[in-house]
């Protein structure tokens, strides 16, 4: 089961390298990766014997990604509201799953999640991500979830290269 874990933790692992090198504007198609992504980590979670405050958080993390793509393919802003019932649906997973001072992690990791998917642009979700990432790491660390630890790492490390290329400011001479 461990291998199989490490597979689909890889697997996540390239969808969401993927939605962090996206160059601009194509938040539709980085909002496709990051669902993929969560949906394979959520369930290298639950093969992997690991949190399953994570495995819930990322499958719900599913479902808000492919409903802001449907808001982004019509080019509709994300109404407000929508982003509290989001918040809701995380707490409330995270508070009936495994109850432990780390769920509070799980929870500000899944928040800043929402505030990553709910962007316009690639720009403004690599910035909410390096966050999220390092939420994530901790808690791997925490939960001794190391297959997706592994990902959530290099993730965090592509999130950097992304800024790096696309987002800083470029000095002209």
């Amino acid at each position: 089961m461990e291998t199989l874990a490490f597979i689909l933790s890889i697997s996540g692992l390239i969808m969401g390298v993927s939605a962090s090198l996206i160059k601009g504007r194509k938040m539709g198609l980085i909002l496709i990766c990051v669902l993929l992504s969560n949906f394979l980590m959520a369930t290298s979670y639950l093969v992997g014997g690991g949190g399953i405050n994570g495995a819930i958080s990322c499958y719900i993390g599913c479902l808000q990604a492919g409903i802001n793509f449907f808001f982004q393919r019509k080019n509709k802003e994300i109404p407000r509201w929508l982003l509290g019932v989001y918040a809701l649906m995380f707490i409330t997973a995270n508070l009936l799953g495994e109850i432990s001072w780390f769920s509070a992690l799980s929870i500000v990791a899944c928040l800043t999640f929402i505030g990553g998917i709910a962007q316009k642009n690639g720009k403004s979700y690599r910035t909410w991500h390096v966050v999220n990432s390092s939420l994530w790491c901790t808690y791997d660390i925490v939960t001794k979830s190391y297959e997706p630890l592994v990902s959530h790492l290099i993730l965090l490390t592509f999130d950097v290269v992304g800024i790096l290329i696309h987002d800083r400011k470029q000095k002209h001479a």
